[in-house]
């Protein structure tokens, strides 16, 4: 968790081995807590196999912003939309070619995304992450598009854990916005260029999607 952009501190109490673990996580002063949080969520569910992002968490309630006549927004006191979730990733390689198959589930709905690239161990994970804008797309009105701008795979050492980070730009009519996303590198690269688009992404993508 100290690995990721905007903790400055972490830590796990486990008071009774048999018993549940907290823990705590302190932001750095410039943190945005909600993709900090995000980023958390995320390591989490990679280290626990448990898709944490499709669960209802009980979340403090925040105050909604009031208009300029004093009343609540309609937007703010809404629940959010869920956010999309991982449930396949397929890679078919022919020849010097793979196609990766990227599959999300939201609420209840299964989009599919596909894109092609060479297969080659630098390559597979941007076309991963291709393939899951392609999944994504499918969620949005046709005035959205998504791009990957860069993508980088940070292998581990020294002791810090691996790291796959990307650039995404967004253009809608609202107009053209980039976002950042990272997820910790374990087994699978093209999985985790998966889980940093959808890092970069999802809360944008729950304002879009309303």
């Amino acid at each position: 968790m100290r690995a990721l952009q905007g903790v400055r501190q972490a830590s796990v109490r486990w008071p009774d081995p048999d018993g549940p673990a907290t823990l705590r996580v302190e932001f750095t002063d410039d943190a945005d807590r909600d993709d900090v949080t995000g980023s958390v969520l995320s390591t989490l569910e990679e280290i626990a196999g448990v898709d944490l992002q499709s669960l209802e968490l009980p979340l403090p309630p925040r105050p909604a912003p009031e208009d300029e006549g004093g009343r609540r927004t309609a937007m703010e006191e809404g629940r959010p939309t869920a956010r999309p979730v991982l449930v396949g990733l397929t890679v078919d390689r022919e020849d010097l070619e793979a196609s990766v198959t990227v599959r999300l589930s939201l609420g209840g709905a299964r989009v599919v995304g596909r894109a092609d690239g060479l297969a080659t161990s630098r390559t597979t994970p941007r076309t991963a992450a291709e393939a899951v804008l392609v999944a994504l797309s499918e969620l949005l009105p046709d005035t959205v598009r998504l791009q990957l701008d860069w993508l980088e795979v940070t292998e581990a050492s020294g002791g810090r854990p691996g790291l796959v980070q990307c650039v995404v730009t967004c253009l809608s009519p609202a107009g053209e916005e980039t976002f950042v996303g990272s997820a910790l590198l374990r087994e699978d690269p093209r999985e985790a260029a998966v889980r940093a688009i959808l890092h970069a992404l999802n809360r944008r993508l729950q304002q879009l999607l309303r």
